[in-house]
């Protein structure tokens, strides 16, 4: 994958850890040291490898584990996560189990749905704030 970097979870962390489904939203527990899981509800690949974007590119990412956009980094697609962290712009919708962190050089142009929303001053939003409630992630 160009521009996308995924990495595997500390092995000395044993623990189990909750993670949602991107497609239909369900949580389900796994072990922190799982890469990718079948969803118990849909019996689709829950793919659990954290991704960091550090140049641009046009495609959609889903993981059930957290997205990391770089600073000189622009996606043109959605994101479905568990964490999204914003350095860099976005243009496409934002969906997460978790949290949303936009920094203050984020720029995100699309709706963002999120159980927490942390906006830091400078940041830029153009879009609908759904944040708070648990969603099912649109297909």
């Amino acid at each position: 994958m160009l521009g996308v970097a995924m990495s595997r979870p500390p092995a000395a962390d044993r623990a189990m850890r909750t993670v949602a489904c991107p497609y239909c939203g369900r949580e389900t527990s796994v072990a922190r040291e799982a890469i990718s899981v079948p969803c118990a509800a849909c019996n689709r690949r829950i793919e659990l490898e954290d991704l960091q974007v550090t140049e641009n590119i046009g495609r959609d990412l889903m993981t059930g584990a957290s997205v990391l956009i770089r600073k000189e980094a622009t996606v043109f697609g959605s994101i479905h996560a568990g964490e999204i962290i914003v350095h860099g712009m976005i243009r496409g919708d934002l969906w997460s189990s978790g949290r949303v962190l936009l920094s203050p050089s984020a720029r995100v142009i699309g709706d963002i749905r999120a159980w927490s929303l942390v906006l830091e001053d400078g940041a830029s939003v153009t879009g609908r704030l759904d944040i708070g409630t648990r969603h099912k992630p649109r297909r």
